[in-house]
């Protein structure tokens, strides 16, 4: 176990290292499991995406875990990246324009043929930015309209802290898109219609650092120290839960999410260190 510190950003790093290093060799062929005890399975979308932080935590046990979900598919991978690469001043194929917003500084959640909905998705905006999709201009617009948009709902009492929902505004009963379901599964504030998830707040903390906004990455990196420590089942000081709910901030899901600890860390090295590990060679290419 790594000495507490009593700086509470390193301490919650030392306990995302260690959530890490238990899910770095989980019962299937030992891979890394996608969650402490909820989910043994190595999903590879959450590893993936758990690489950044992976990777620049510098641990070469969780890097060497991270190697074996990488071999014998790298290969090919590498060969099919080449294809999505988008550069300003051109527009590409695969680049579909219906998410473009008219008179919205984002970027919408989906559009396919003559469908499409324009409600806020935070991972795929926060990507746009960090890749360079979105220009400095529309950056710029797009972090102050996403404050502004936070700040009602903070003040309407659909969110209760000073971060972001995945996705909103929230669907309703009585949207078009409400569908039975959801007053189970998928209610407003929750899961995938408006919860918070920790490790979506990693991408767009990091945005913030690439949109040059450091003293708003900060701030938003003490808020998402604060909501990685509750637990949902198991009595330990940090868990880095699957989402939280955006009313009340009560954690749900799986406690011990790789990729909630994982891009904590990928969201403390872009603060501490005021850059995008991986992003800015993208974007600067």
């Amino acid at each position: 176990m790594q000495k507490e510190s009593r700086n509470p950003v390193e301490k919650a790093k030392n306990a995302a290292v260690e959530v890490l290093l238990h899910n770095s060799r989980g019962p299937c062929k030992g891979f890394f499991r996608t969650a402490g005890w909820g989910y043994p399975e190595p999903y590879t979308r959450d590893i993936m995406i758990s690489a950044l932080g992976i990777l620049v935590s510098g641990n070469e046990q969780l890097i060497q875990a991270l190697r074996m979900v990488l071999e014998e598919r790298a290969e090919t991978l590498h060969s099919s990246m080449d294809r999505f690469t988008i550069k300003g001043g051109r527009q590409h194929r695969h680049v579909h324009e219906g998410l473009v917003v008219r008179h919205k500084p984002y970027y919408a959640a989906w559009s396919y043929k003559i469908f499409s909905s324009e409600r806020f998705d935070l991972l795929g905006n926060s990507l746009a930015i960090l890749s360079g999709i979105a220009s400095p201009s529309r950056t710029n617009e797009l972090v102050t309209w996403i404050e502004a948009e936070c700040k009602a709902f903070k003040e309407n009492g659909e969110l209760a802290f000073d971060l972001p929902p995945n996705f909103f505004p929230y669907i309703k009963p009585g949207d078009p898109e409400w569908r039975p379901r959801y007053e189970e599964y998928n209610r407003p504030g929750e899961y995938h219609n408006g919860g918070i998830w920790p490790f979506i707040c990693g991408f767009y903390i990091a945005a913030l650092i690439a949109a040059g906004r450091h003293r708003l990455a900060e701030k938003k990196l003490n808020m998402l120290t604060k909501l990685v420590r509750p637990a949902c089942r198991n009595k330990v000081e940090y868990r880095f839960n699957e989402w939280l709910r955006a009313q009340d901030g009560t954690p749900q899901g799986q406690d011990c999410e790789t990729w909630s600890a994982a891009m904590y860390l990928y969201a403390a090295h872009c603060v501490e260190q005021n850059k995008t590990p991986f992003f800015d060679e993208i974007r600067k290419s």
